[in-house]
């Protein structure tokens, strides 16, 4: 998974790579799985359709402006293109991930569009679970045929698509020309989201009116672009919140928000709490005391997937 992200420096500012979406490397089974400790994930969407399976811990998942709990045992599926976030709510919390390739589909048989959450309630978990870690433990042993591979991979969209209550297919928000431009137009929040954003400067760098970009970006992202900004900033500030060595005044001002005022209703907003109620919540906890002090620092840890089955 080479996904965006801002790492936080020691002087609390942001290092940004170039890419504001999830580049996907396949291999021959159209797969790529993905394993880790994931801290915080910022803002991105893929074409490919993901499947997420909490290892350990839990981890708070928004995705078309819904906020999702996901805890150990979960799974989680999100369709194309679905711009989404993540962040763990419990320390070392793991996870694994199945990004299916687009070559999987075709005009017959497209990919669910909607996201689905699947908890042990669920009358399909069962049979999801047991063919997700049937096929896991297919990609160590030698001596599976790439077709019975191929075949699991398909039995799994099968479960999904069967577990979906949104029968929705692909749609084509994403393929057109203008929503090309709007694309650029988050990528260029991503990277700028500490500096002043105004609508009317996006419109312009898109060579748009203010009105059709506006219409634009709402109907290709589903947020307003005034929403998106402030998603993307309260995203960014969550981890750095985390800290209590960083003032929550200074938070604001890193992530871009002019008056403390303005976090706190884009924070009640997003995560139905103030910054002040989220700082609390976590460092009520004495893990995340004892790693508050790392937490800029430390990065997402990969998994080898053998160690996987250690796990669960």
């Amino acid at each position: 998974m080479h996904s965006f992200q801002s790492s936080i420096s020691h002087d609390n500012g942001f290092k940004h790579h170039k890419k504001s979406c999830e580049l996907i490397e396949f291999n021959s089974n159209y797969l790529n799985i993905f394993a880790a400790e994931v801290r915080h994930c910022e803002p991105h969407w893929h074409e490919a359709p993901e499947l997420i399976y909490v290892l350990s811990g839990a981890f708070e998942v928004t995705a078309n402006q819904s906020l999702i709990t996901i805890k150990k045992g979960d799974f989680l599926y999100l369709g194309p293109d679905i711009i989404h976030s993540l962040e763990q709510t419990c320390p070392r919390s793991t996870l694994i991930t199945w990004q299916f390739s687009q070559r999987l589909f075709d005009a017959m048989h497209k990919a669910p569009n909607s996201h689905l959450q699947l908890d042990s309630f669920h009358p399909g978990y069962g049979q999801l679970h047991h063919l997700f870690f049937a096929h896991l433990k297919s990609l160590s042993n030698d001596i599976t045929s790439p077709f019975e591979r191929l075949a699991k991979v398909y039995n799994i969209l099968s479960k999904i698509d069967e577990c979906s209550e949104e029968k929705e297919t692909c749609d084509t928000r994403f393929q057109t020309r203008e929503s090309s431009i709007i694309r650029e137009s988050m990528k260029f929040i991503n990277c700028n989201f500490k500096n002043k954003i105004t609508v009317t400067a996006l419109a312009r760098r898109a060579n748009l009116s203010y009105f059709h970009f506006s219409r634009l970006f709402k109907k290709v992202s589903g947020y307003t672009a005034t929403e998106y900004i402030s998603m993307v900033r309260v995203n960014m500030a969550k981890p750095l919140l985390k800290n209590i060595n960083i003032p929550i005044t200074e938070v604001s001002q890193t992530v871009g928000f002019n008056e403390h005022r303005l976090m706190n209703m884009a924070f009640k907003k997003y995560s139905n709490e103030t910054p002040s109620e989220y700082r609390k919540r976590f460092l009520s906890d004495p893990d995340w005391r004892q790693a508050s002090s790392d937490l800029n620092t430390y990065p997402n840890k990969p998994l080898k997937i053998k160690d996987v089955f250690n796990i669960v």
